[in-house]
C-alpha cells in the first residue's frame, strides 16, 4: 500500500489563520507534502485598459483574428492577452472566455 500525499488546503488552517505565512509554515512542520493556497479571483479593474479592450471586443462577437484586426496586433499578441486575463481572473478551461466576458460586462 502507498503512503497518502498529504496536502494543506490554505495551509494549517485548523492552527493558524488561513492563506498566511504562518500557517503554510506550520502545514510544513507538520508533515504537509504540498500547499495548496486559495485561488482567488481579482477584480475586472485590476485588468490593463488593453485587456479591458479586448474582452469588450470580444463580448461584441470578435474572434482573436478579428481583434487582432481591430487593433492592429498579431493573433498570438491577442493570444497572450486573453492568457493573461484568465492568469489574472483565476480563470481556466474552455469557459475561461465566456467566463471572462461576462465579468467586464458586469
Amino acid at each position: 500500500m502507498s503512503t497518502p500525499i498529504v496536502i494543506a488546503h490554505r495551509g494549517a488552517s485548523a492552527h493558524r489563520p488561513e492563506h498566511t505565512l504562518a500557517a503554510y509554515e506550520l502545514a510544513i512542520e507538520l508533515g504537509a507534502d504540498f500547499i495548496e493556497p486559495e485561488r482567488t479571483s481579482v477584480p475586472v479593474d485590476h485588468l490593463s485598459d488593453r485587456e479591458r479592450e479586448i474582452l469588450l471586443l470580444a463580448a461584441d462577437g470578435l474572434d482573436n483574428a478579428e481583434i487582432s484586426d481591430r487593433l492592429t496586433l498579431s493573433v498570438r499578441t491577442v493570444e497572450r492577452h486573453f492568457q493573461n486575463i484568465y492568469l489574472k481572473l483565476g480563470l481556466s478551461g474552455r469557459t475561461a472566455r465566456t467566463a471572462a466576458v461576462a465579468r467586464v460586462l458586469a
